[in-house]
């Protein structure tokens, strides 16, 4: 079985948080909508919110995914893990205050 692989996009220096996320397993970059990454199975769209993070990947199932968001440095996985291709995605959301500081996807 193959390991599970994760991507996190990171937010911008100045919008990260005094406790900044690892750099083990983050791909720099902006973090914006449709920021892909390209996986075997498809393409994935990313979107960052101030406390909450939504995404979906291309493909055509039936392995899944979840979507990642690092939170002030701890990660936190979303509850739904949907097939890739399934263009309904998925939320994670950070506990009260704490703010989105990295964002990204793996296999479920």
């Amino acid at each position: 079985m193959l390991a599970a692989i994760i991507a996190l996009i990171a937010l911008p220096a100045a919008a990260a948080s005094a406790a900044s996320p690892p750099t083990d397993s983050i791909q720099q970059g902006p973090l914006t909508s449709d920021v892909g990454i390209l996986d075997w199975n498809g393409y994935c769209s990313l979107t960052a919110y101030r406390t909450s993070a939504w995404g979906w990947c291309d493909g055509t199932g039936p392995q899944r995914y979840q979507i990642l968001a690092r939170c002030n440095g701890v990660l936190y996985g979303s509850a739904s893990t949907p097939w890739f291709g399934d263009r309904r995605g998925a939320w994670v959301y950070c506990p009260s205050g704490t703010v989105v500081t990295a964002v990204g996807w793996r296999r479920a």
